[in-house]
């Protein structure tokens, strides 16, 4: 990735904006699809704005979401506070 495509989605993701919306049925499918397993963990590699990692966090995993633009880290951060863990 070069310093100009950095830039350009580190701007997009501290304006806000995701890389694609994504709708309750796309959010419902790994709850049906993977059977959780105790203390299971689950990485969201390229995590744009967090939605992904909220939701599997919320299935019971201990989520980890990482992104090369750390403007997408933090706004996952601020959006999902509540989901960190003690």
């Amino acid at each position: 990735m070069t310093t100009a495509e950095r830039a350009r989605w580190e701007n997009h993701f501290a304006a806000g904006r995701g890389f694609r919306g994504t709708d309750a049925e796309e959010l419902r499918l790994p709850a049906e699809a993977v059977h959780l397993r105790p203390a299971a963990r689950a990485l969201d590699v390229g995590c744009g704005l967090g939605t992904h990692a909220a939701a599997l966090a919320g299935l019971g995993y201990r989520t980890l979401a990482v992104d090369r633009a750390d403007a997408a880290v933090a706004a996952t951060r601020d959006r999902y506070a509540d989901l960190e863990p003690a």
